[in-house]
């Protein structure tokens, strides 16, 4: 039997509305953990942090895990693609963390944009899951995948021509992944 593990995008401070408390409500209810994943940005670093800080943490039970999730932008929003640059803000995410008291576990990059050079630097700041693959999902600019120079999709997995990229790129790599998998309401329902 599989092992399922349920994570939860914590990015409340980019939406008008937030269904943290309901989540905790359920979790609590039927015994469930949950890896939080709590978001940094270079756009605004602390501005989520604070908001999970001020109105949250504080309800989540200790017996729940958290995470880091990390979008690749700098203060203006763009796209970095540089690996030192990219380690510079994991390390910021994990410093942003810190302040919140949060000490992440488990990691997913936004848009999951995540590149072969970061696996370092999440495992050199103890990272132990990645969850920034979804297994036979094509990459496309406009759902997630950020062009690189030739106008391709970029992420970690490599593309086939079937555009599969659930063969991680992890050679030597400590980093235990955990695929996201989506699923949409039509796809529960049935409808």
């Amino acid at each position: 039997m599989p092992t399922v593990a349920i994570t939860l995008d914590c990015e409340a401070a980019d939406y008008p509305r937030c269904y943290t408390r309901d989540y905790i409500k359920v979790a609590e209810e039927f015994t469930i953990p949950i890896t939080w994943m709590i978001q940094v940005s270079g756009k605004d670093p602390m501005g989520n942090v604070q908001l999970y800080y001020k109105e949250y943490l504080h309800r989540i039970p200790s017996w729940h895990e958290f995470g880091l999730h990390l979008h690749f932008e700098d203060r203006n929003g763009r796209y970095v693609e540089e690996p030192r640059e990219r380690g510079e803000l994991i390390q910021m995410g994990k410093d942003m963390l810190k302040q919140a008291h949060i000490k992440p576990t488990a990691f997913r990059a936004g848009s999951y944009a995540l590149i072969p050079p970061d696996l370092k630097y999440l495992e050199d700041m103890g990272i132990l899951v990645d969850s920034s693959g979804i297994p036979n999902c094509r990459r496309h600019p406009e759902r997630g995948g950020r062009p690189d120079s030739t106008g391709q999709a970029r992420g970690h997995r490599p593309s086939t021509p079937e555009g599969d990229l659930s063969a991680p790129v992890r050679a030597g790599s400590r980093l235990c992944p955990c695929p996201s998998g989506v699923a949409s309401e039509r796809k529960l329902t049935g409808d």
